[in-house]
């Protein structure tokens, strides 16, 4: 069965209470005259909303109160303001600010508040201006639920999970900090859909099993935008967040194809942006049946020619012994398939329920080699990886080395990933010099 929250149950876990705290102020009679009440849950869902009652607790009537300069947190926006400036309070009045919870911003931990901020008020007392800054109380968690589709760089376990069993991929941390304890498997009725081995294609279509003499049978096993039906059916979420990271398996086993010349991977280029689109007209139409729109991220395609595999030979490991130059082709197919998706995307009218953007996946894996390449320290590192070119294979060396086999990543660099997407999720750039990953 699918796991559903239950609107009530959330409203006990985040129960609305009216709550007095303490302000900061620049004199000691501010204290004395402003104090704070509000429905300040503990725990906050996607578009939910915050409100801040501005009392005033003197006998004193004060004017020209006026909330300025909130220092709101990344992720919320001012919903309504009754404390502008030309408000007047009498004793026990009270003006109002809300805010409203508009996107999980940050990686967080189970023991790191999700939310603090401070709001300052400005106001007048027989003439003299004062001011008090309230130090909002935490929010402790945000929830945003968040459905995923791809191929085993996403798996949390539908086919198996290439990390190993102790590691995770980048869906369980962004899901963490979107507030899901473990999106799991879609199969155990979690909400993460991908499944290692499978292409663009089986966004959409069903699979052909085959038996022991390699013909096709009846065996069908549907595609992911099926599994999610048979899961919620035509239900839809607006205030989910839906993940599409697609595309590695439609190259990586043709590379013979393209190494020498990309141009040749256009056919493939072309059929994997068509399924990507098909995908998400899907949604759409199920967006347009229930009158909401989605949030969707299309994830780009990682640097191909990165992975181990194509490396020079090495003993008792799996290298198909590409050139420089072969490499860089496979990365430039990469780089070709990530602009014709986002330009098919951009001309897609169709996609009139759906309010989608790209995360790069591309640059920071590049930057990431880069910044290795041309690392002076001995040994060589970047972002807490000493080795970004062989596979580890060993759990204990998960947040050193890159890859744990010869194409996945490990946990650790899963954990990258997922603070440069909840970065730029955001709007802003992960800098793991200053938030390293471990």
């Amino acid at each position: 069965m699918m796991k559903t929250r239950n609107n009530t149950t959330e409203k006990v876990l985040g129960f609305i209470s009216l709550v007095c705290f303490s302000l900061y102020s620049i004199t000691a009679q501010a204290a004395a005259e402003l104090a704070v009440e509000g429905n300040i849950p503990t725990k906050l869902e996607i578009n939910h909303e915050v409100t801040y009652q501005i009392k005033n607790i003197s006998q004193n009537t004060l004017t020209d109160v006026a909330i300025v300069a909130p220092e709101l947190a990344s992720g919320f926006e001012t919903v309504s303001n009754t404390c502008q400036g030309y408000t007047t309070l009498h004793a026990n009045d009270s003006c109002n600010y809300t805010l409203r919870f508009t996107h999980p911003i940050a990686y967080v931990s189970a023991t790191q508040p999700a939310f603090a901020w401070n709001i300052s008020v400005k106001y007048s007392l027989a003439g003299e201006v004062r001011e008090a800054v309230i130090a909002a109380p935490p929010i402790q968690e945000v929830y945003q639920p968040l459905y995923v589709f791809g191929d085993s760089l996403s798996d949390m376990g539908n086919n198996g999970k290439s990390t190993n069993a102790e590691g995770n991929t980048w869906a369980y941390y962004v899901a963490q900090a979107f507030g899901n304890a473990d999106i799991g498997a879609s199969k155990n009725g979690g909400t993460d859909f991908a499944r290692g081995g499978d292409t663009t294609a089986n966004l959409i279509l069903r699979q052909q099993a085959k038996n022991d003499e390699g013909d096709s049978i009846p065996l069908i096993i549907p595609s992911q935008f099926e599994f999610y039906q048979t899961a919620l059916g035509d239900q839809v979420d607006p205030n989910a967040l839906y993940v599409v990271w697609m595309g590695g398996n439609d190259f990586l086993w043709y590379t013979a194809e393209f190494k020498d010349d990309p141009a040749n991977a256009e056919p493939r280029i072309q059929a994997g942006v068509k399924n990507i689109d098909s995908f998400l007209e899907k949604l759409n139409s199920l967006a347009m049946a229930n009158a909401v729109t989605l949030n969707v991220v299309v994830i780009s395609l990682p640097p191909m020619g990165n992975a181990p595999l194509f490396g020079p030979l090495e003993e008792g490991k799996i290298r198909l012994n590409y050139d420089v130059t072969q490499r860089n082709n496979l990365s430039l197919v990469a780089q070709n398939f990530n602009t014709q998706l986002e330009n098919s995307l951009r001309t897609n009218e169709t996609l009139s329920h759906i309010k989608w953007r790209m995360i790069d996946s591309y640059a920071p894996s590049q930057k990431l080699v880069d910044d290795f390449n041309h690392s002076t320290e001995v040994p060589k590192q970047a972002c807490g990886f000493t080795n970004i070119s062989n596979e580890s294979k060993d759990w204990a060396l998960h947040n050193q080395y890159y890859y744990w086999d010869n194409v996945h990543p490990t946990d650790g660099a899963h954990k990258y990933f997922a603070k440069q997407f909840m970065a730029a999720y955001n709007g802003t750039v992960h800098d793991c010099k200053q938030n390293p990953i471990h």
